[in-house]
């Protein structure tokens, strides 16, 4: 496994551990502004990566592994902007927000499997 791929596969499970030691903050009803925020980083960190190791591999752009990696961006990006919004309206709309959150941690979820299943195809192990 190449180390760019090693280091997409860190960022994205730091960016899945925050998330889920701050779901489980929400559960308790204690917000921690701070690890949301290196959630956030972390997250786009991670999306970077994958942007980077699909632009980086020599995959022709109609192989099935591309097709998971853009597909895995495109899973990430629906669950930031759904994380986003639901933070900016959770006060007004709390039902709303715990919809978006919910769309926000499953579509995460199976972007960070898509991701993972593009590493494993790329690196051939």
């Amino acid at each position: 496994m190449t180390s760019q791929i090693l280091a997409m596969v860190f960022v994205q499970l730091v960016a899945a551990g925050l998330g889920g030691y701050a779901l489980t903050l929400w559960f308790l009803k204690a917000r921690n502004l701070t690890v949301i925020g290196f959630h956030a980083v972390a997250g786009l960190a991670g999306i970077e990566t994958l942007g980077a190791n699909i632009r980086l591999s020599d995959l022709p752009a109609d192989a099935p592994e591309r097709g998971v990696a853009l597909l895995a961006l495109e899973l990430f990006g629906a669950a930031v902007v759904a994380g986003l919004v639901s933070a900016l309206i959770g006060k007004r709309r709390p039902q709303l927000a715990n919809l978006l959150l919910a769309i926000h941690v499953v579509g995460a979820l199976a972007a960070l499997f898509a991701a993972l299943s593009f590493a494993r195809d790329v690196s051939g192990v």
